[in-house]
């Protein structure tokens, strides 16, 4: 359900003012332009090609549009479990201690109190 806003160009971004909301439960994301360089990067080969271009250029065709929504999602997912992967992987910091505290009588997660 929207509540009927437009999308104007800012410049050369397009900014939408569309506000949104879900009935059921839904998956989103959002896109940088460190995340859309990626994205380019590992289907240069895939976005150099003249039918590719000519439907993204026109926005006519809803299967290119599919295809390459559906491999951007992928591309997504998995850059993130890449950097969750990185993120587990260093050593994580025991958090400081504060003087006087009695940190080990803290309530814990899972228990009860």
């Amino acid at each position: 359900v929207s509540d009927g806003g437009k999308s104007r160009f800012h410049g050369m971004r397009l900014v939408a003012i569309r506000t949104v909301r879900c009935l059921t439960n839904v998956e989103a994301f959002v896109l940088r332009a460190s995340d859309l360089e990626q994205v380019t990067g590992q289907f240069a080969r895939f976005l150099r090609n003249p039918r590719v271009q000519g439907a993204i250029s026109r926005y006519e065709s809803p299967y290119w549009r599919t295809i390459a929504a559906a491999r951007i999602q992928v591309a997504w997912r998995y850059r993130k479990r890449r950097l969750k992967r990185a993120e587990r992987s260093r050593p994580s910091e025991e958090p400081d201690r504060i003087p006087g505290t009695c940190s080990q009588y803290a309530f814990q997660p899972g228990q009860r109190g």
